[in-house]
């Protein structure tokens, strides 16, 4: 079970959440729908999920589509999840070239911004 908490889940629930995850717990990065953007949540909410998870690592997904954003999302977490950008591009038929780029890209912006860490 990959179980989700939201920037409006409080630190309490959030416990429970992770308690009854099994793989990792899912940490929703926007409070509006996926592939359609929404107010992002602040480093202040991924610090208190990070905290607040003794059971599994947290991924931070929603709303990620660039190299910077999977840099700012990936923060205290244990990594970033870039589902409905990668489909968009490829039902837009985007190449596999330029599918290839555009990873290497995020995996670069991720990979800079552990060295800062």
């Amino acid at each position: 079970n990959i179980l989700l908490v939201a920037p409006t889940t409080p630190t309490e629930r959030i416990r429970g959440i992770d308690a009854a995850s099994s793989g990792f717990l899912y940490c929703v990065s926007t409070t509006g729908v996926t592939g359609e953007g929404g107010k992002r949540a602040g480093e202040d909410f991924l610090t208190r999920v990070r905290s607040a998870a003794a059971c599994n690592p947290v991924l931070v997904g929603f709303g990620i589509s660039t190299p910077g954003e999977a840099a700012a999302a990936a923060g205290p977490t244990d990594g970033v999840i870039i589902g409905s950008a990668l489909l968009k591009r490829i039902l837009a038929g985007e190449s596999e070239p330029s599918l290839g780029r555009w990873v290497r890209a995020i995996r670069g912006a991720l990979d800079h911004c552990s060295l800062r860490a």
